[in-house]
């Protein structure tokens, strides 16, 4: 999770991780935010394949209504 994330404004929830170099270097098919026991949200989409020298970052907005 990066610095100052999650972030929250009104009933929605912003959550973003940055992968660097050599970090999470393979096919991104899903993303799922946890708290190390439970996940909260899971998605399942395919991304591409983020190879090692490459950074990738991810954002997700969750809405409580």
């Amino acid at each position: 999770m990066d610095a100052g994330y999650p972030k929250v404004q009104g009933n929605t929830m912003t959550f973003r991780a940055t992968f660097g170099s050599g970090k999470a270097a393979f096919a991104w098919q899903e993303f799922v935010i946890d708290n190390g026991t439970i996940a909260l949200n899971r998605k399942v989409e395919y991304h591409g394949v983020k190879v090692s020298q490459d950074t990738w970052a991810i954002s997700c907005s969750i809405t409580i209504s």
